[in-house]
């Protein structure tokens, strides 16, 4: 009798124990479920801020509020992953996120950044630049082309490149994109469009795939802290311009990598974020070949400086793209020892890293800064000559409000576009 007694009292134990347990796992999901929904959006670290928007950012860079019409649709600002973005909704991707993260990884933190500059994207130690524009920002970038072609002489080869900024190549899950309203629209077929628009003595060159392709396999072809590209990713467009124009490029051996050590471009400057602070870039650059001599004259705001080099400059951890052309400004003046040729530039400061390359090959260059640059261009152009001419910005740039209504202007087209 006695042991019949204790083997109900421990199935009585047994079951009571079972009963606590499946009470502990309930009470525990509901606890976790809670604080899950009360999540704040707004990410904190010391004095850092990441936001994600509940608005959604306009399709257009036509001014630097990237805050836009809260009707716009994922698939119309993202058109080439419209089609799967229909079939999964926000809430399923991520739940598939969360289920699938390696608890073990840190989380990356992501999200918009306001500042005095404007509205900066961070995604874990990368500031990214958004890609988005209207019809009317092709068809106006494009005109711009067109119209300064109509000022250059017929004996001048003209060519355009288009710069695509790093937002294009970002390893950013399609989730997060929708999570943050952090939308792209193509760059490559953005570039293709225009060429298609442009007069026919103007040479596109599309340098996209190509530069995805170095970035892809892990070349250091633009900065994280910073809105350009590196030395590297320019003389990707130094070959294909070479190419276009018939000239023989010289191998990246040829040219002697300059250590400039760590830099802290741009997007940092914009955000003082502690996650690119920690993890500084690291900024290499290549001057002119060695058995070239080249000579700079800089000027800006009726002053004229002489001080400076092509490539080779001071700079401090903040300021290393100076180490390019010395300073911003409205114009430079190359000379150098290069068989006798004449190449006028008009670009913004993706000119910088490529113009080193392209000394190589020209015993003359002009670079004009249509944002710095209050000269008439028919005037500049009476009296010289060039056997070819380069237009080149960044995308984002060519789409941009402010930017080409100043290229625009120097063609001497005034009206507001």
């Amino acid at each position: 009798m006695q042991k019949k007694k204790l083997t109900k009292k421990t199935v009585l134990i047994l079951t009571a124990s079972v009963f606590l347990i499946i009470a502990m796992t309930i009470a525990g999901a509901s606890l976790f479920l809670q604080r899950y929904e009360d999540k704040d959006p707004i990410i904190h670290k010391d004095n850092e801020s990441l936001t994600s928007f509940n608005g959604h950012i306009s399709e257009s860079n036509e001014t630097d509020d990237p805050i836009g019409d809260a009707s716009q649709t994922f698939a119309e600002s993202f058109p080439e992953i419209s089609d799967v973005s229909d079939d999964i909704s926000l809430n399923e991707a991520e739940s598939s996120t969360e289920e699938n993260k390696n608890e073990s990884e840190p989380e990356i933190k992501h999200g918009w950044v306001i500042n005095e500059y404007g509205y900066t994207y961070l995604y874990g130690n990368c500031g990214y630049e958004q890609f988005n524009y209207k019809s009317t920002a092709l068809e106006r970038y494009s005109a711009s082309l067109n119209s300064f072609a109509s000022l250059i002489g017929p004996s001048c080869r003209l060519f355009n490149i288009t710069v695509p900024v790093s937002s294009t190549f970002a390893p950013i899950p399609r989730e997060i994109y929708v999570q943050d309203n952090f939308y792209n629209q193509s760059q490559s077929a953005f570039v293709s469009t225009v060429g298609s628009k442009l007069d026919a003595r103007i040479t596109n060159i599309n340098v996209v795939s190509e530069l995805e392709r170095r970035y892809d396999e892990g070349e250091h072809v633009y900065f994280r802290t910073d809105r350009n590209w590196t030395s590297l990713g320019a003389y990707s467009a130094y070959k294909a311009f070479c190419s276009s124009a018939g000239i023989s490029a010289y191998p990246i051996e040829s040219f002697v990598q300059k250590d400039g050590g760590e830099f802290l471009g741009s997007f940092y400057n914009a955000t003082s974020s502690i996650e690119l602070e920690k993890d500084p870039d690291l900024f290499y650059y290549y001057p002119a070949l060695s058995s070239i001599k080249c000579s700079l004259t800089v000027y800006d705001n009726d002053m004229v400086y002489s001080e400076y080099e092509l490539c080779g400059n001071d700079f401090s951890i903040e300021t290393a793209y100076n180490v390019y052309l010395g300073r911003d400004a409205a114009r430079y003046e190359i000379n150098t020892t290069a068989p006798n040729r004449s190449l006028l530039i008009i670009g913004d400061s993706s000119t910088a890293p490529l113009a080193p390359f392209l000394a190589s090959h020209y015993s003359k260059i002009d670079i004009i800064n249509p944002e710095r640059f209050n000269e008439s261009l028919t005037e500049f152009l009476r009296d010289r000559k060039y056997d070819d001419v380069l237009t080149i910005c960044y995308s984002t740039n060519a789409v941009n409000g402010s930017y080409i209504p100043s290229f625009n202007i120097i063609n001497g087209v005034t009206e507001n576009e």
